[in-house]
């Protein structure tokens, strides 16, 4: 669940309330039917979906793909 935004990154809470940074300077973001969605219509608690690159040990991952699930536009 999303917990934060900023100007190119999301702070999510994933299993195990483990906290993630997620980069998303250069992923696509979609609705939970694969729709176009911007940043502002992302909001704080949002349940989305994350697809990226994550590093071993890291709480950072590098977002390819983001898919909102609460938005079904």
């Amino acid at each position: 669940s999303l917990s934060m935004t900023g100007d190119a990154s999301l702070t999510v809470i994933g299993n195990g309330n483990v906290i993630y940074g997620v980069d998303i300077t250069k992923a696509t973001l979609q609705s939970k039917n694969g729709k176009p969605l911007t940043l502002s219509q992302i909001k704080v608690g949002d349940a989305l979906r994350v697809w990226g690159k994550h590093i071993s040990g890291s709480v950072q991952i590098t977002g390819t793909e983001i898919k909102d699930s609460s938005v079904t536009k």
